[in-house]
């Protein structure tokens, strides 16, 4: 036996880097899903010494949008920099990876000059230190393992500059030649999930909080949907990054109590650079919206100087999130119609 010189992921929660591992490959404790909640300071949490010799990860809920961390350790000599990949797999192809290397779940994190969302998260670090990836996973919308699978496997690739650590590309590749690459390869990692059905929406979508740098100061931001037509309906949403505060930006399962437009939300304090990505949950309920219905995920911060804008939204606002007697600068706005 050796030991593997580099960043590296367990396959249990007893694993070290000795290779080839002995022991479960399928239970990684550094594969992290915690189902709708984002975990609070998470690269400080789960890099603790308590964290690393536990398995905090939990189950996933199908039809909502999922977080998901991942960690691992320095085993080497020297200082790491490396990109970290995640793969949902359904378990009967689990020995096929042509079939599910295109099945990458995305981060939080948005490319700037692409618009796209970024696939991987980063980590940098000095030998013998335990590194959590620097965004979370988001595995979208997750619906029930298909036909001929009873769970989901999540696959978590290390890569770097100099080594790509390419998944393996040939069709049929046999159960012994997958254990081969986790036994022998603790770029890889890999942990069975189990997926959970209960109060599931009907339908969810996301879009970006962004505070841009141009903001200079940390800024009250007032997240909120504004809601029209929905009445006997219900509304959450939440966020896959906290304030500086570590306060989650969610609203619990709200009922929309009237088709008037009606305005559910929250403040926050956000500095200038926060990024994060806002999942919309829509319960319909069986009602059928107004044909002038409308849906909008809003956020805005407050401004010391009065601008125009219309005054009956105002209002709305300073009734639901308290904004008063400043006046909001929108940072942004996403638009969804139900028929």
């Amino acid at each position: 036996m050796s030991t593997y010189q580099d960043f590296f992921i367990r396959g249990h929660l007893g694993a070290d880097n000795t290779i080839p591992a002995t022991g479960t490959l399928s239970s990684s404790p550094d594969i992290i899903p915690v189902e709708t909640h984002p975990i609070k300071s998470f690269q400080e949490v789960l890099a603790s010494d308590e964290s690393y010799s536990s398995d905090p990860g939990t189950t996933v809920s199908i039809g909502y949008d999922n977080y998901i961390y991942v960690r691992g350790k320095n085993g080497g000599i020297s200082p790491v920099k490396k990109k970290i990949y995640l793969y949902y797999v359904p378990a009967s192809i689990i020995n096929w990876p042509s079939k599910w290397k295109d099945n990458g779940i995305p981060t939080a994190a948005i490319d700037p000059t692409t618009g796209k969302e970024v696939m991987y998260v980063t980590v940098d670090g000095s030998p013998n230190q335990v590194l959590v990836g620097n965004n979370a996973f988001i595995w979208r919308n997750v619906q029930p393992p298909p036909a001929g699978s009873d769970h989901y496997c999540l696959i978590a690739q290390v890569t770097d500059d100099k080594n790509s650590n390419p998944i393996p590309h040939q069709d049929d590749f046999s159960y012994e030649d997958m254990a081969s690459l986790m036994h022998n390869n603790l770029g890889f990692g890999w942990r069975n999930v189990t997926t959970i059905s209960k109060d599931i929406p009907t339908w969810n979508s996301n879009t970006t909080l962004d505070v841009p740098l141009s903001v200079k100061t940390a800024k009250y931001v007032h997240v909120y949907v504004d809601i029209k037509g929905h009445k006997g309906a219900e509304i959450s949403f939440q966020c896959s990054t906290q304030d500086k505060s570590s306060t989650p930006i969610e609203i619990s399962k709200t009922l929309v109590t009237s088709n008037e437009a009606m305005i559910y939300g929250i403040t926050t304090k956000l500095d200038p650079g926060f990024s994060g990505s806002i999942t919309l949950n829509y319960f319909q309920n069986g009602i059928t919206p107004s044909s002038d219905n409308h849906i909008r995920i809003e956020a805005s911060y407050e401004h010391e100087d009065e601008l125009n804008i219309d005054q009956e939204h105002l209002n709305r606002l300073k009734g639901a999130v308290g904004i008063e007697p400043t006046t909001p600068v929108y940072l942004g706005d996403f638009k969804w119609l139900v028929k």
